[in-house]
C-alpha cells in the first residue's frame, strides 16, 4: 500500500466543487472591484479635488478599518448562525454598496 500526498485528500463531491467555483468567481469580482479604485485615481481626484492623501486613506484606511471592524463580528456570526445566509447577505451588501456608489 502506498501512501502518496493524493491519498491524504479528500475527495469532493460535484456539489461543493460548484460551491468552491462561484466563492472563487465572487472573491475575483471583490479583488477587481478593489482595483478599479486603483484604476480610477486620477479622475477621481480631479473630479472631487481631493488630495493625494485623501486617496491614500481612501484606498487603504478604509478597506483596512473596514475588515478590521466587521471582521471579527461576520467570524462571530459565521460560528453560530446559517453561513449560507451570511454569505448571501455579504454579496448583498457589498453589491449594493458598489451599484449605490
Amino acid at each position: 500500500m502506498t501512501t502518496g500526498p493524493s491519498s491524504a485528500l479528500p475527495r469532493l463531491r460535484p456539489a461543493e466543487w460548484w460551491t468552491l467555483i462561484i466563492l472563487l468567481t465572487i472573491y475575483a469580482l471583490a479583488y477587481l472591484d478593489r482595483q478599479i479604485l486603483t484604476l480610477l485615481v486620477d479622475p477621481i481626484r480631479a473630479d472631487l479635488g481631493v488630495s493625494d492623501v485623501e486617496m491614500g486613506f481612501l484606498q487603504g484606511l478604509g478597506f483596512t478599518l473596514f475588515f478590521a471592524l466587521c471582521g471579527p463580528f461576520v467570524g462571530w456570526t459565521v460560528d453560530r448562525y446559517n453561513r449560507r445566509l451570511i454569505i448571501f447577505t455579504g454579496i448583498v451588501i457589498w453589491s449594493l454598496s458598489t451599484a449605490s456608489s
